[in-house]
């Protein structure tokens, strides 16, 4: 393509069915206007300003014959390749906004991207087993994807912008991909449709799966309605069946989870309950489940030792959950619904259940903190363990835990954490991570060996190789080398983690702490 053409910046849509016509937003259509070019329908939105200068580059047009001029304008294309038919949607000027993405096929242009990139400019992403936050990362030159601090067990990439191969075929510039592709081309209406079946090749191309392939493993579902309704319908049968090794309540990520004394389930003012913990056979047996909109009317209220209610959470905020439709999984964590590919399933499942076991801690036995039972650890065991809750050390200007409980004479780090939602427990395995990252350089773990001895009179072994365990407290009893059942992206985030470790030179475990008692500070 010679660089002195016309450019023209496009975004381009697949959809899903090429049947499908219906695909704006109800309500939006009227303020779009038809204009026939060219045997294409071409729906505008207009107003009284400056024609743009892709209406003309693009369409070769100079007379609108119009009332007023054009705003922003879509039309759909539909092309042939290899028998089968596939319908674009095309849109100028921000006329997108008013698509129904639901119709559309999702990951379309993040595929093409990474099909056809040289380098990478950003990629935006939400990190699922923690705070589910989006955020957007950039490279400070065009750089490789590993480049950016991606996780690809507990990232899922919404939208890359990369720098395109030379010879791609299809851009000129950088290219965005997300559910739609934005790019920049010398193509115009006249030979679009040229355009159209090299971005079929380029989206039907495998290339993204030598080395991109994580991309296929989590499909966030956002845009589909239908789905989304029948998932929430599939857990209101888990519910209403009373399975409750598929479906669960568990809070969000709290920070000062030792303060919470109780919880008050909330319907209105004339009917609440206050429980020990938000066990959902407890509240399924109290509160009348049978729409997914009970789950947002009914409110979680976390109680404070002190008597006073930290700030609510819908009880649809507090789903967790894992099902099978039509031979596909799926799982909720919180209000989201996410669809797993099925083989990944399986290999996270497997590599979760391959962790060893360790079976060195006692069972707890009264009520309160983490701290309370790390100290009783202690003094049970006063030879082999020493407590280090709340000890911390000076990093780079931050505070960190070693760890929670050191067992000496085995060389092993413990982490301990009650039992909670799935960002809960995606914090233990991170806090475990972040203290062996720290521990393995040499340097820094003779300060730690000198800082425990001289103002805790800890003696830390001098190890390049440690035990790391990251225990969970349950009230849940398990048999003999049963694994706890834990919300799959907490799978995920362990299963990363022991990779790490492992790679590190450490070697990781997992303990499941039997709690004999109710895993909040209440009585009742």
């Amino acid at each position: 393509m010679a660089v002195d053409e016309i450019k023209n910046r496009i975004k381009i849509y697949l959809l899903n069915d090429f049947n499908e016509n219906q695909y704006i937003k109800e309500g939006t259509t009227a303020i779009f206007e038809e204009k026939i070019i060219n045997n294409c329908t071409l729906n505008c939105r207009i107003r009284n300003t400056i024609t743009p200068k892709w209406y003309k580059n693009f369409f070769e047009l100079d007379d609108l014959n119009i009332k007023g001029e054009i705003l922003s304008c879509y039309f759909d294309r539909t092309v042939v390749y290899n028998d089968k038919s596939y319908k674009f949607v095309i849109s100028f000027g921000g006329a997108d906004s008013a698509f129904d993405l639901e119709k559309f096929v999702e990951n379309f242009g993040l595929k093409i991207a990474f099909n056809i990139c040289d380098k990478f400019v950003s990629v935006q992403k939400n990190n699922i087993s923690t705070t589910m936050s989006n955020n957007k990362e950039y490279a400070t030159r065009k750089d490789s994807f590993s480049s950016f601090v991606v996780d690809k067990e507990n990232d899922l990439l919404n939208k890359v912008t990369v720098s395109p191969k030379v010879d791609n075929g299809i851009a000129i510039g950088n290219v965005t991909g997300g559910i739609e592709l934005s790019l920049t081309t010398t193509y115009m209406y006249n030979n679009i449709d040229e355009l159209l079946v090299k971005i079929i090749e380029k989206y039907l191309s495998n290339d993204y799966k030598n080395g991109y392939d994580f991309i296929d493993n989590i499909k966030a579902i956002e845009n589909n309605k239908s789905l989304l309704d029948e998932l929430k319908q599939k857990v209101i049968e888990l519910i209403n069946n009373r399975n409750f090794e598929k479906v669960w309540f568990g809070l969000p990520l709290i920070d000062e989870w030792d303060k919470i004394e109780s919880f008050m389930v909330y319907l209105n003012s004339s009917y609440k309950k206050e429980y020990d913990d938000i066990y959902i056979k407890n509240i399924c047996e109290d509160f009348s489940i049978t729409d997914y909109k009970d789950l947002k009317k009914i409110k979680v209220y976390p109680q404070n030792a002190d008597g006073s209610f930290t700030d609510y959470y819908r009880l649809s905020e507090c789903l967790y959950g894992e099902m099978e439709i039509n031979d596909k999984y799926y799982v909720v964590n919180g209000e989201k619904f996410y669809n797993i590919n099925k083989d990944y399933t399986d290999r996270i499942n497997r590599q979760y259940e391959s962790i060893e076991i360790f079976s060195g801690l006692p069972e707890r036995n009264e009520t309160g903190s983490e701290l309370k039972y790390n100290i009783s650890v202690e003094e049970r065991m006063p030879d082999r363990y020493k407590n280090l809750d709340q000890k911390l050390y000076y990093f780079n200007r931050d505070k960190i835990e070693l760890c929670d409980l050191i067992d000496v004479h085995n060389k092993t780090l413990v982490h301990v954490k009650k039992y909670g939602a799935s960002s809960v427990l995606s914090h233990l395995f991170l806090q475990a991570l972040n203290s062996a990252e720290m521990i393995a350089n040499k340097k820094e773990r003779e300060k730690i060996i000198s800082y425990y001895q001289e103002n805790y009179q800890i003696a830390i072994p001098d190890e390049s190789v440690f035990n790391v365990v990251m225990a969970i407290i349950t009230t849940v009893s398990l048999q003999d080398g049963e694994y706890l059942k834990i919300p799959f992206f907490s799978k995920m985030s362990v299963v990363s983690v022991v990779n790490k470790l492992e790679s590190f030179g450490f070697k990781p475990k997992i303990c499941f702490i039997h709690s004999s008692v109710a895993l909040s500070n209440g009585n009742n």
